[in-house]
């Protein structure tokens, strides 16, 4: 549960305006001050552990056990506001206020009304180069400031933590994860460090980032500006480890030579420093014993160049060249709702009472050998007909796990119940199958809420069932998109998936996401080529339309389950009325 609208702050200082943005520790408002000015408001509040009561607006931790650990990550909270307010330079947000209140802690920070370089590409499609350089050029500056004179490292460079204005300004925020480092290039923090997939390299899923090494930051500015010149996510490290990183797009040597260096897998291998970065990036990478324009340094970053080619071209790691998600949340969580970035006194805010809220519960079931675990986002406030039909759709999912399981039939208001009674079950069909019960049976299920913008929700659900022996396990993930305005789940998502252009679209994002080629996927599914879409029904998301592939569907078993996302400005042109509908309005 959110703040509400024209909520006063901070003794009526800042009045909320709207929510921006969501995220696992945090809610941030755009909010306005005494004179009229605009400011967005940071609120600490972890999802999974905080309530807030309906009268008072505090927040609270229900759960005795989660106490201390929030805690900690509230004082982490306050520790990365007041980092930021030392900060001074252009391309990093200002943040100008710290205070408590509601029994949370809040920070001030400046506003940028052009939302998230992510977003942009979300609506428009790719950045030409010359944009999308003069973004990373800023953001660049913004962090050689941190290494150099701060000895802070980032650790979460991606699009969806770089602000614009509509002047072409970059500004880098959210420094939840970010590390200080002493004279001698010790972390002074032990805080563990998250992971935004396709941005951080390898050391950040091992977590040794026990030394001062601006590497890291590196490979994630290099990873950043591919995005952002493709439209499409970075592979994840385990993927450039194995397999490299291809070309995304048309781009200049030069540009390429910057991305594929950056994003070297080996944090000794790689470009050691954001100067490193911008020197190939303008000069392009030193050929051996060419005549490439060099620029000295004292530091030897010529010849240390020329080492790092000569290294990586022997390991065979040199990659081939092309020769020619809301900008104020949390890394991990679902953005929220998109910023309107052109007029914002037109947009049409919910009432309070009826933003669709949700209350995260987990249960367990154990008896004899069988094991279940089902944790939902199950609805608790909202539009009637919405919270109806998700509520419907939580409790028929839950059924159709285990067949003649059962449906609930009690009151459908508490999550918790529904949650226990199917995690009961579960176990008990377990225990009655006389081919089971001697098996350590297990069943999972995960029913969460993805995406939720002014127009649909959509909730993602993951299932895992093991009944016993090697290869009795089985895994599978699909969702489903609700419209606000009715409740009414939308379905039917493309006009023709048999369209020549829409097909072959489908086909280059699998083989390119998942590096597969058609041969690949015709072991398993030699229809693939004529209908590529998954069994499972797409269904939105902040980004566009997702797209999820069963275990052994198109690949096998290694790869996992397949995703794909198709971006907006990819498949706005395909959608039926009804999807297209839900497309951000900027698209329109």
């Amino acid at each position: 549960m959110q703040l509400p609208n024209g909520h006063p702050l901070c003794k009526g200082k800042y009045t909320i305006r709207r929510k921006l943005g969501q995220g696992g520790f945090g809610i941030t408002y755009l909010a306005t001050t005494a004179d009229g000015g605009e400011v967005a408001i940071k609120e600490f509040f972890m999802g999974d552990a905080c309530v807030r009561d309906a009268l008072t607006l505090a927040v609270s931790v229900p759960s005795a056990g989660s106490k201390a650990e929030v805690e900690r990550y509230r004082l982490k909270f306050i520790k990365e506001a007041n980092n930021l307010m030392r900060l001074h330079h252009p391309n990093i947000v200002q943040v100008y206020e710290v205070f408590d209140e509601n029994d949370t802690s809040y920070y001030v920070m400046q506003y940028m009304p052009g939302g998230s370089l992510r977003d942009n590409v979300m609506r428009y499609g790719p950045m030409d180069e010359p944009t999308a350089l003069n973004y990373i050029r800023q953001v660049a500056s913004a962090l050689q400031y941190m290494h150099s004179q701060h000895h802070i490292c980032h650790y979460d460079v991606k699009p969806g933590n770089i602000l614009m204005d509509n002047q072409g300004k970059a500004l880098l925020i959210d420094f939840g994860l970010s590390k200080n480092y002493d004279g001698s290039g010790q972390q002074t923090s032990s805080t563990p460090v998250g992971i935004s997939a396709g941005y951080a390299p390898l050391e950040q899923y091992q977590q040794s980032l026990q030394e001062f090494s601006p590497a890291t930051d590196v490979y994630a500015l290099g990873a950043t500006l591919y995005f952002l010149l493709s439209g499409k996510n970075p592979p994840e490290a385990s993927v450039v480890l194995e397999r490299g990183v291809m070309p995304p797009a048309q781009m200049s040597p030069h540009t390429w030579d910057a991305i594929r260096m950056a994003m070297v897998p080996s944090r000794q291998q790689r470009l050691q420093t954001v100067d490193d970065f911008c020197m190939v990036l303008h000069y392009g990478a030193p050929q051996m014993g060419g005549g490439t324009p060099q620029k000295k340094s004292g530091k030897g970053w010529v010849w240390a160049i020329v080492a790092l080619i000569a290294v990586l071209a022997v390991a065979g790691i040199v990659m081939v060249s092309n020769g020619g998600g809301d900008s104020y949340s949390d890394p991990d969580i679902d953005n929220g709702p998109v910023a309107d970035t052109t007029d914002v006194e037109k947009v049409d805010e919910p009432e309070p009472e009826q933003l669709f809220a949700t209350k995260y519960v987990s249960r367990t079931g154990k008896s004899g050998k069988a094991s279940s675990k089902v944790i939902i986002d199950y609805p608790v406030q909202g539009p009637q007909a919405l919270v109806d039909a998700v509520r419907s759709y939580i409790i028929a999912l839950l059924a159709a796990q285990i067949e003649n399981i059962g449906t609930y039939s009690g009151d459908r208001s508490d999550g918790e119940v529904i949650a226990g009674y199917y995690a009961d079950k579960y176990v008990d069909y377990f225990n009655q199958d006389e081919d089971l019960k001697e098996d350590e049976a297990e069943m999972d299920v995960e029913i969460k809420k993805i995406a939720e913008t002014d127009l649909f929700v959509t909730y993602e659900t993951s299932d895992y069932v093991y009944s016993g022996g090697a290869v009795h396990g089985m895994e599978s993930t699909e969702g489903a998109t609700f419209r606000k305005s009715d409740g009414q789940r939308i379905t039917a998502i493309f006009k023709d998936t048999y369209n020549d252009d829409f097909k072959q679209l489908v086909i280059d994002e699998v083989t390119t996401k998942h590096n597969l080629s058609l041969d690949d996927i015709a072991t398993f599914n030699e229809d693939f080529k004529y209908s590529p879409m998954p069994k499972t029904s797409p269904y939105l998301s902040r980004d566009g339309v997702e797209l999820r592939y069963m275990p052994y569907e198109i690949a096998s078993y290694s790869e996992g389950i397949l995703d794909v996302t198709l971006y907006w400005w990819q498949v706005k042109d395909y959608l039926t009325t009804d999807a297209r509908a839900l497309c951000p309005q900027e698209l329109e």
